[in-house]
C-alpha cells in the first residue's frame, strides 16, 4: 500500500482555527506527513480534545463496562481507563483492521463480507469488553468531516456497534491520514454529532494508554507518525510514545503497520530505511517496536490474517476487516511459510476476510487469540486458536 507522502517538518505552530476560534499546537521534534494527493488545506483541521471523558456501558445481566479518559497531558500519553465486571477475571476484545469498505464514496454495495460480518461481530454482544479496530477504518482517504456518512453506514450500522454495546478504540491507518487531520481523534465533539455514535467512539489521541481493570495494559500508537531525537536526531516513533512503552511495559501494543509480515513485498523490512524515514512506503515506526520492551503486538495493514511468534514478541495481524486480500500469503490457516526474519516464526498465516478475539484470564495469566475466518454466504469458521 504505498503512500506518496511529503513530510513537513514543525518546530511549533500555534494558529487559530476559523469557526470556534480554537487553538491548534503541534508537539515540538514531529514530523507530520501529508499525502501529495490529498493536499492538507481541503479538509478542516481538528485540534485535540483534552477534557476528562466519563462513559458508562451497560451491558445484560447487571454487568457494566465503564470508562475514564484523562485530561490531555503534553508530556506523557493519554490515559484511558477501563472497569468491566462482565465475566468475572477474564477479558474479552474483538480485534479487527482495515474494516473500511474500498470504494464507499463512488456507491460501492454492503455486499458479502462487508455486509456479514456485522451479523457476526454482533453474535458477540454481551461476550466481550470492548473492541479495537487496528487502523485503515475508512477508505479511500479517511473520513473527509463530521458529516461523512461512513461514520454511520460503514462503522456505527455495519459494524452494529449499537447492540454489541461496548467502546471502541482505534488508532489511524494510512488511508485515515489523508483524511481531516485530527478528525477521528474529536469525533466526539463534532456539532450536532449523533450522541449515540459519539458514547462509543472513544480514541482521544493519536497515541494513548489503556489500563483494563488496572491489570492490563494497551498502548495505542500512529504508526504513521515519524519523531526524531532531540538529542541524537535518529529517526525512530513518537518519543512520548516510545518512552512510555518502555515505562509501562504493556501487554499489548497496538498499531497499523506490521513489525512482521509474510508477504513477499516485506523482505527484511529494518534493512530498508530511506532517509524521509519510511520502509519503503511501510512505517520505521512500527520496526522501532523491535527494540522496545512488550509482549504482543496488534496491527493490519496486509490484507490477510497472520500470527507471528519471535524471540522477544508476538504479533497478531488482522488486516481482513475489508479491504481487497493480499497476494502472497499461504491459503491455508496454518501455512506457516516464512515470515522473512530468521528469528521469527509464522504461525497463522491466511488470505482470508475475517478478524479475531483476544481473551485473557487474569487468574492464570494465560491468553489466547481465536481468529475468525469468513468463507461466504454468511458462513464462517474458527480457523485457529492461538495461545499468546
Amino acid at each position: 500500500m504505498k503512500n506518496p507522502w511529503t513530510s513537513v517538518s514543525f518546530v511549533t505552530l500555534i494558529c487559530t482555527q476559523s469557526g470556534n476560534g480554537m487553538p491548534l499546537r503541534f508537539r515540538p521534534n514531529l514530523q507530520l506527513q501529508i499525502p501529495d494527493s490529498a493536499p492538507a488545506e481541503q479538509f478542516q483541521v481538528y485540534s485535540e480534545d483534552s477534557r476528562v471523558r466519563h462513559l458508562q456501558y451497560e451491558l445484560r445481566d447487571n454487568k457494566a463496562v465503564h470508562v475514564h479518559v484523562d485530561e490531555a497531558d503534553a508530556e506523557s500519553l493519554r490515559k484511558v481507563h477501563l472497569t468491566t465486571n462482565r465475566d468475572g477475571r477474564k477479558i474479552s476484545f474483538i480485534v479487527l483492521a482495515d474494516s473500511g469498505v474500498p470504494n464507499f464514496q463512488h456507491g460501492h454495495k454492503m455486499e458479502g463480507f462487508h455486509k456479514d460480518i456485522g451479523e457476526k461481530l454482533g453474535s458477540f454482544a454481551g461476550k466481550v469488553d470492548f473492541v479495537v479496530l487496528a487502523g485503515d477504518n475508512f477508505y479511500d482517504h479517511g473520513v473527509k468531516d463530521c458529516a461523512d456518512p461512513q461514520w454511520k453506514e460503514v462503522w456505527f450500522d455495519r459494524l452494529r456497534v449499537a447492540k454489541l454495546k461496548v467502546p471502541f478504540f482505534s488508532v489511524l491507518g494510512n488511508h485515515d491520514v489523508e483524511g481531516a487531520p485530527g478528525l477521528q481523534n474529536v469525533f466526539q465533539n463534532c456539532e450536532g454529532v449523533d450522541e449515540e455514535m459519539a458514547h462509543y467512539w472513544v480514541s482521544p489521541s493519536t497515541n494513548y494508554h489503556v489500563a483494563v481493570n488496572g491489570e492490563i495494559n494497551l498502548v495505542f500508537i500512529n504508526t504513521n507518525e515519524v519523531g526524531t531525537d532531540p538529542v541524537t536526531r535518529k529517526k525512530g516513533m513518537n518519543i512520548i510514545a516510545s518512552q512510555a512503552i518502555k515505562d509501562i511495559k504493556p501487554d499489548f501494543v497496538v498499531g497499523h503497520h506490521p513489525m512482521y509480515a509474510a508477504g513477499p513485498t516485506n523482505k527484511k523490512r529494518v534493512n530498508y530505511i530511506k532517509s524521509d524515514g519510511t520502509l519503503h512506503g511501510e512505517s520505521i515506526a512500527a520496526a522501532h517496536l523491535r527494540n522496545l520492551p512488550f509482549s504482543t503486538y496488534i496491527c493490519g495493514h496486509v490484507h490477510g490474517m497472520q500470527f507471528h511468534r519471535g524471540v522477544n514478541h508476538k504479533q497478531i495481524l488482522v488486516g481482513g476487516g475489508g479491504g481487497t486480500l493480499a497476494t502472497g500469503l499461504g491459503s491455508n490457516p496454518q501455512h506457516g511459510s516464512s515470515s522473512n526474519f530468521e528469528d521469527v516464526e509464522a504461525v497463522v498465516n491466511d488470505i482470508a476476510h475475517g478478524f479475531a478475539v483476544i481473551t485473557i484470564d487474569l487468574t492464570t495469566h494465560k491468553s489466547e487469540v481465536e481468529y475468525h475466518r469468513y468463507i461466504g454466504h454468511r458462513k464462517w469458521v474458527i480457523s485457529l486458536s492461538v495461545d499468546i
